[in-house]
């Protein structure tokens, strides 16, 4: 083998050895991000699953505050169809009876008033957790994407 030859050579194998340590230093920045990218994944997942536990108790919340509301309006529909039969056959112990009857029925109207601002406070918080939940979904499947693409890239 001749000298220029052999140079040649050499300088290829240089050559190809600084390749080799650029693929190898891409190799590992890709392996990077995508340990990084799972990471935020996991993450992601994390605060989904969280989201969803928070969603489905504000959801059975709700629901309790629903019962208790239709509980207490039925109350307020028998106490008003009693008022309304005292008062068409009113007597002195009837009117006692009605005053009171009143009084229960104002306290009964405050009551459902504070149920129907608890079950619209609980219905907003059930809307937010469901945007919180699909804002988690669609950033989840970003990263899904993200990952999946940087795993073509390493393999690929």
């Amino acid at each position: 083998m001749s000298e220029a030859s052999l140079e040649v050579s050499v300088h290829c194998r240089n050559k190809l050895e600084e390749d080799k340590q650029q693929l190898q230093e891409e190799i590992e920045r890709i392996q990077s991000r995508l340990e990084n990218e799972q990471r935020k994944v996991k993450k992601l997942e994390e605060l989904k699953e969280s989201a969803e536990l928070r969603l489905e108790q504000e959801m059975k919340r709700n629901g309790e505050l629903q019962k208790e509301y239709n509980g207490m309006r039925n109350l307020m529909k028998a106490a008003q169809k009693k008022l309304k039969e005292y008062e068409h056959g009113e007597t002195s112990p009837q009117a006692r009876f009605h005053g009171g009857l009143k009084n229960q029925c104002s306290e009964t109207d405050i009551e459902l008033g504070q149920l129907r601002k608890k079950l619209e406070n609980e219905q907003r918080k059930v809307k937010q957790l469901k945007e919180l939940k699909w804002s988690a979904e669609l950033r989840l499947e970003q990263e899904m994407k993200r990952n999946c693409e940087l795993q073509k890239e390493n393999n690929g």
